[in-house]
């Protein structure tokens, strides 16, 4: 049967028999009993009240890990606690809250949403894309009957992930890439203009890498560029705090809400735990040890100054480091 059949076939029954939902709960059991489809069915509004139960088919049970009673139902509770409450999935519970109470508050009909969710006995995690649909409503509006159908998507919307995340992402550090740093750049940038907030921007580059890569080979050039990205990355403590591969030996973090002060701190911060790594570099550098120059810039965004500028001066303040002695912070302006 196709993803649809089921829910479109039994629209008509389901009308005919709101008052009587039980009655044929023996028949909606055998009905799916090989369906391969998500299948749910709500009775009021008992999907926004977790003390109650809804019948869900037994394939649904199954991949959500949870016993079904004699019934076939299972307790609202226990299905939310199988979402996953990680950043992608509260971004997809909060798109379900939003569908949901566009159903609940008579605005829509039908509403369509992806959910990532985890099995309560194999722990697997999985993405289901569901159709929620209104079947029947009382006289003031409030919902009698509504159901839905979904089916699991999981291996599609991982391959989607893996796509999108070689498309953003840099293949030698696994850091963002310039393309998708500027993207995310660019909403924090918005974000701290309407705010009136300061951001500040550290670009990085590697001294004397070239010579690193001649000593020892652009394999092991790409592991330091890796460990160094991940050095940068590891000396960050904010969420919204950004870093990627700017270009080349070049890494530029984002610093949103972050005062000149602030950044300069992060910057030595990161300058040191580089160099306490004590990666052995080239005889010929000036330095035994690998080192890092650093520029820092910081603005509060406005119509007068632009992105691109600001990330400017945070390279020409990084350069104005390399001919001063490399292996060491300069602030723009300074």
């Amino acid at each position: 049967m196709l993803r649809g059949d089921f829910m479109e076939k039994n629209k008509v029954f389901f009308d005919e028999n709101s008052n009587t939902f039980t009655s044929y709960i023996s028949e909606l059991n055998e009905r799916t009993i090989n369906s391969r489809e998500i299948i749910v069915w709500f009775r009021n509004e008992e999907m926004f009240d977790t003390s109650k139960y809804f019948w869900c088919n037994n394939y649904m049970a199954g991949k959500l890990g949870i016993q079904r009673n004699d019934k076939g139902l299972i307790r609202t509770q226990d299905y939310y606690n199988t979402f996953v409450l990680d950043d992608e999935g509260n971004e997809m519970i909060e798109t379900l809250k939003k569908a949901s109470l566009q159903l609940k508050n008579n605005n829509e009909t039908k509403t369509q949403y992806i959910v990532k969710l985890q099995n309560q006995e194999t722990k697997e995690v999985f993405y289901i894309d569901f159709i929620l649909e209104v079947f029947d409503r009382f006289p003031d509006g409030k919902i009698k009957i509504w159901g839905g159908n979904g089916i699991d998507i999981s291996e599609t919307f991982k391959r989607r992930k893996k796509i999108e995340y070689l498309a953003s992402h840099d293949p030698v550090t696994n850091m963002l890439n310039r393309r998708y740093l500027y993207k995310n750049i660019n909403k924090l940038w918005s974000h701290c203009k309407r705010d009136r907030k300061f951001i500040s921007f550290i670009m990085i580059d590697i001294d004397d890498f070239k010579m690193y890569n001649d000593n020892f080979g652009h394999i092991e050039g790409d592991r330091i560029l890796k460990f160094v990205g991940n050095t940068i990355f590891e000396s960050l403590s904010r969420p919204l705090d950004l870093v990627g591969r700017y270009g080349g030996e070049e890494f530029l973090v984002v610093l949103p809400d972050t005062s000149i002060e602030g950044a300069y701190i992060i910057a030595e911060k990161i300058r040191n735990n580089i160099y306490s790594l004590k990666i052995e570099k080239n005889r010929e550098s000036t330095r035994k040890n690998l080192s890092i120059s650093l520029g820092v810039s910081c603005v509060i965004p406005s119509d007068e100054i632009t992105l691109e500028e600001t990330i400017d001066c945070a390279d020409k303040a990084m350069y104005k480091a390399k001919e001063i002695g490399k292996n060491r912070t300069v602030i723009y302006g300074e």
